[in-house]
């Protein structure tokens, strides 16, 4: 039974050490448990370094705790960073890539990931490996093992092996002899976890090899993969595991390894894996199949799979972010006759994020549905009684539906992307609170608020369009659209008045910042309608020789910005932030929201075929946006003048000839570069303020990560 690979003596640039099973009191029942050693060597450098990942976790179902515990070194954070190359040419989203690299080698490894200054230390005889709290050694067919479960229990496990090992290293298979793996499904735990006796059962992987098994030498991709291990009550063991595409969630292919009574050697099989049903974490919102069926026709073997609980996600250093690491039932049929056993799952890749859309795209059916369940699509007399009302004569539910849930619901039904109550979402879970208890709240006011302001800008900007159909007041006529709008300014404080949450306290604040939104905004569209009424050569001249640019800024801060500076603030409402911290919050959602206004200004000049607004639309209402005074102040003099001349003369920028020079003298200008460049600065240097206040966690990042992909979009958000 000696393991026949001597310690250390391969130099993979992979390597990890897998223990799962349980143990139990004498009393109690099985508490289940996970313990891996990662070794990563870099293999990019002459100094060869080496970093290390323990990764922990211990779950109760009796009392309820699932404890998570994800350790790195200071090898294991350098590692990472010097394959920042590799990882920029793979198909992982830039953006992500960048923010997270930046934010590692700024912030070291996010919360609640541990960096320790200390290193696993490696016997030169066999294997025995000592890191602080944690060993692992091995004698034949008997692992020794330990560590901190949590706090309070440190375990020492002796495992023993009454089964000969499965070594896959002498099966051929052209994608598994990339990667070596000796596997001990079944051993019998004995030892102590806070010094009492337990006793209990495990599982054992040994598994070492190159890169190929994540995939960055195949075509640049990254890959995902599941594995299960499985013990069936009839003594059969089995283990699977197949790679993902992740980028469009394709199996590339699977193999399987059946060792029972019939098939005492094993051999590999075409196997199938069905999700039943999905699990998306509250911390990271990655989306994992938790119960799944496994089936292989051949053999008669159909398992379904299920986890003992939703919630085994753990965070890893990488992109991959975290990973879902536990424990599972299994019932099913196996040849002629019903099985059942346990089952070890590992759901790994699903955190990797290709197209920044498709991780938004996670966030918006919940958000519609929070929508629709405050906002139903057909209202009734309950809902109009809860929330507007009592019935001191007759409700008109009918004509309630018809004249302000339709056209709400046919405006957020037209593909818009959401982007303001997911990244309040993220802004509140950097605070370190949970947004799950206010998502409903969270997301009306963003995207119901948002919508209002949005018709009433079509009806005062004699807009054409809007998401790629006709605005509002054209489809249903200016005064519905102007009740609708309207409505949908007021109907969020609805949440804020019921929700069971909020202090006294809390709610007052909140409600204050919605006001002072409004003021703002209305303020800030008031400033805008005037420079457009009453723009004439003369006076832009004036305009421009009095900080016209400066004044437009403060004109966003108002319009665009303080909807998202109020979501800073109510982030940190919400949290009991203090003043300081609230000020941080307060300038990046300001900052971003003028940002993005730049942004947009460059966007109005977009001639591709996925933009969903006219094409110098600014121009043709005769607004002089920043991008477009920016252009005046860059051209030289004649071409100044002219773009004067067209921008101050309807009947000339309506002209589609001269609307088109004007487009080529914004573009010639470089203007556009110029504030596409500018929203970039502006964001970058108040991010640095931010990280100073923020909880550094996987919400951070992927809202930096937003950040920067909606300052790069190339349609309508």
């Amino acid at each position: 039974m000696k393991d026949s690979i001597e310690y250390p003596r391969h130099r993979e640039k992979v390597e990890w050490w897998f223990c799962h099973g349980t143990y139990q009191f004498a009393t109690e029942p099985p508490t289940h448990f996970m313990i891996t050693l990662f070794k990563v060597r870099n293999g990019l450098k002459e100094d060869d370094s080496v970093g290390h990942m323990l990764l922990i976790s211990d779950l109760s179902r009796k009392q309820g705790s699932h404890t998570v515990t994800s350790i790195i070194d200071s090898g294991a954070q350098d590692v990472f960073l010097d394959y920042a190359e590799p990882l920029r040419q793979s198909n992982i989203n830039s953006h992500l890539t960048e923010a997270y690299l930046d934010e590692i080698k700024k912030n070291g490894p996010p919360s609640p990931i541990v960096s320790r200054d200390t290193s696993p230390i490696y016997s030169p005889d066999g294997l025995n490996i000592t890191w602080d709290d944690f060993h692992l050694s091995q004698q034949g067919n008997i692992f020794d093992i330990g560590c901190r479960l949590d706090e309070d229990k440190q375990c020492h496990f002796t495992l023993t092996s009454r089964h000969p090992r499965i070594n896959l290293q002498n099966i051929e298979h052209p994608e598994l002899n990339k990667f070596a793996y000796l596997s001990y499904p079944r051993l019998e735990l004995s030892g102590t976890v806070a010094g009492k006796e337990v006793t209990g059962h495990a599982w054992f992987d040994h598994q070492f090899g190159n890169t190929e098994w994540f995939g960055f030498s195949k075509d640049e991709k990254v890959l995902g993969w599941d594995w299960l291990g499985i013990n069936l009550n009839d003594g059969t063991d089995i283990l699977f595991t197949r790679h993902i595409d992740i980028e469009n969630n394709e199996e590339l292919y699977n193999w399987i390894y059946v060792r029972s009574q019939t098939h005492p050697e094993g051999f590999f099989y075409n196997a199938r894996l069905h999700t039943l049903r999905q699990w998306e974490s509250p911390r990271t919102h990655i989306t994992y199949p938790v119960e799944l069926r496994l089936e292989v026709q051949d053999i008669g073997l159909s398992l379904d799979i299920h986890p003992i609980v939703d919630d085994q996600e753990i965070p890893v250093l990488g992109l991959g972010r975290a990973i879902w690491e536990g424990a599972g039932s299994v019932t099913g049929t196996f040849g002629d006759g019903p099985v059942t056993g346990d089952a070890r799952i590992e759901l790994t890749g699903y955190g990797y994020i290709v197209d920044a859309r498709k991780y938004m795209d996670g966030f918006i059916e919940r958000i519609d549905n929070h929508l629709e369940d405050f906002l139903p699509r057909a209202l009734d007399t309950d809902w109009i009684t809860t929330h507007i009302g009592a019935e001191h004569w007759k409700h008109d539910p009918q004509g309630v539906t018809e004249i302000i849930a339709n056209p709400t619901w046919d405006f957020l039904s037209r593909n818009g992307k959401h982007w303001r109550p997911i990244c309040a979402l993220l802004i509140v879970e950097s605070t370190g609170i949970d947004s799950g208890p206010y998502e409903q709240m969270i997301s009306a006011i963003t995207e119901l608020n948002h919508s209002g302001s949005l018709i009433i800008d079509d009806i005062q900007d004699n807009s054409l369009i809007r998401r790629g159909e006709e605005c509002m007041h054209l489809r249903y006529g200016v005064d519905v659209a102007i009740n609708v709008g309207n409505s949908l300014y007021f109907l969020p404080y609805i949440l804020l008045k019921n929700h069971p949450d909020l202090t006294d306290h809390q709610r007052l604040e909140l409600y204050q910042l919605m006001a002072q939104v409004f003021n703002r905004g209305h303020f800030g569209q008031g400033l805008d309608l005037y420079w457009t009424n009453y723009l004439s050569s003369t006076k832009l001249e004036t305009w421009l020789n009095d900080s016209f640019d400066q004044k437009l800024l403060q004109m966003y801060s108002y319009k665009t910005g303080a909807s998202v500076e109020a979501v800073g603030e109510m982030a940190c409402v919400l949290a009991g932030s203090d003043n300081e911290t609230r000020k941080a919050y307060a300038a990046l959602g300001r900052v971003f929201g003028v940002a993005f206004q730049l942004i947009d200004d460059v966007y109005n000049f977009n001639t591709s075929a996925g933009w969903t607004k006219v094409c110098g639309e600014d121009v043709i209402a005769g607004k002089p946006t920043f991008v477009i005074v920016t252009a005046m102040k860059m051209l030289d003099l004649a071409s100044r003048e002219r773009l004067i001349t067209i921008l101050c003369s309807k009947e000339l920028r309506e002209d589609n000839t001269y609307l088109k020079e004007a487009i080529d003298l914004v573009e010639q200008s470089g203007s556009l570069k110029y504030c596409r460049d500018k929203a970039e600065k502006m964001i970058e240097k108040e991010w640095d303020n931010f990280n100073r206040y923020a909880v550094h966690c996987d919400s951070k990042l992927m809202l930096r990560m937003l950040i920067a992909e909606l300052l790069h979009y190339s349609y309508d958000y």
